[in-house]
């Protein structure tokens, strides 16, 4: 049987460095946000994962939304895991691939070390509205989700920055 040792110093500062990500995170949301949403609701909420998606921080936000943080962020790998690149960035809020509600907007970045993606990064944040029927995009009699407001597949807005993509 193998011992690994372990650094209980190196392992808290380790994990209070990837806790900080997260808060800072936030802490940008909200020092940005011109929406009373995100300002004065602080409705959002900030994850840092590692490069398979699993959560491994979270800032201090709303941790309901972080439940669907895995369902996008699998969604996103399973369309674009090994085509991401540094400097993509992925937008989505469709319940369909990941998303919970079509308020509720997602943006996730990948990080890469060396050509590796060792990590991404990602927000859910509500928005006041979302184009549908009614103002605030949550009618409850709107049967076909469509009608709620604008639905986002993953959209990738590429490093290049020339060009956004959304494929079926």
């Amino acid at each position: 049987m193998t011992t690994t040792a372990r650094d209980p110093i190196g392992f808290e500062l380790f994990k209070n460095t990837l806790f900080s990500i997260a808060d800072e995170m936030a802490l940008t949301i909200y020092r940005t946000a011109y929406s009373g949403v995100l300002k004065d609701g602080m409705d959002y909420s900030t994850a840092f994962c590692d490069g398979d998606g699993r959560t491994v921080a979270q800032g201090l936000t709303m941790p309901g939304h972080l439940g669907s943080f895995p369902d996008a962020l699998g969604a996103t790998l399973k369309r674009f895991g090994q085509r991401m690149k540094p400097g993509d960035i992925y937008c989505l809020n469709d319940p369909f691939e990941g998303g919970m509600h079509l308020p509720d907007v997602f943006i996730l970045k990948p990080i890469f070390y060396r050509n590796e993606r060792i990590a991404l990064a990602g927000t859910v944040c509500h928005q006041t509205d979302m184009g549908g029927r009614v103002a605030g995009s949550n009618a409850s009699a709107s049967v076909p989700n469509f009608i709620h407001g604008w639905r986002t597949c993953i959209a990738t807005f590429e490093s290049d920055a020339t060009k956004m993509t959304c494929p079926s």
